[in-house]
C-alpha cells in the first residue's frame, strides 16, 4: 500500500491498515517518508515522521530516523532493493522497519515528531 497524506499538526496522525492473508509469516517493509519527499518536489514534507505498527492494540514496532546504526542501514537498504522501494539517505529522518509478520490484521500510525504539520508518505511492501 502507499498513502500520501498531509498531517495538519504534531498531534495529527495518519492511520492505515493492512492484512497479511498468506497462510505463513511474511517479511514486510513499512516506511514513513517525510524529508525525502522534498527530493520529489513536495514542498511541505514532514520533517520527522514517527512510525508505529500495531497488531490489535499492541505496538509491535516503532521507528524514527531509520539510519540510526550501520546495521540498520545495511539491513534496510537490502529490504529497499528487494522490494523495489527507492533508497533513502542514511542521515534522513524518514522512518522504516522490516518485520516478519504472522497472518492477520495490522494498523500503522504516523505522526510528525517535531509538532509541525507536513506531508508524509506511508508505504507497506512485501519483501520477496
Amino acid at each position: 500500500i502507499s498513502t500520501l497524506a498531509r498531517l495538519a499538526s504534531g498531534d495529527d496522525t495518519l492511520v492505515s491498515g493492512f492484512v497479511i492473508s498468506a497462510q505463513w509469516p511474511q517479511r514486510v517493509l513499512v516506511r514513513a517518508i517525510g524529508p525525502t519527499l522534498a527530493e520529489f518536489g513536495v514542498v511541505d514534507a514532514a520533517a520527522n515522521p514517527q512510525l508505529t505498527v500495531f497488531q490489535g492494540s499492541q505496538a509491535i514496532a516503532t521507528n524514527e530516523g531509520w539510519g540510526a546504526t550501520e546495521e540498520a542501514v545495511t539491513a534496510l537498504t537490502d529490504a529497499f532493493d528487494r522490494s523495489g522501494a527507492f533508497r533513502l539517505d542514511s542521515a534522513s529522518r524518514d522512518a522504516a522497519v522490516v518485520l516478519m509478520m504472522q497472518p492477520g490484521a495490522y494498523t500503522v500510525q504516523v505522526r510528525n515528531g517535531d509538532a509541525r504539520g507536513g506531508s508524509v508518505l506511508l508505504e507497506v511492501y512485501d519483501i520477496p
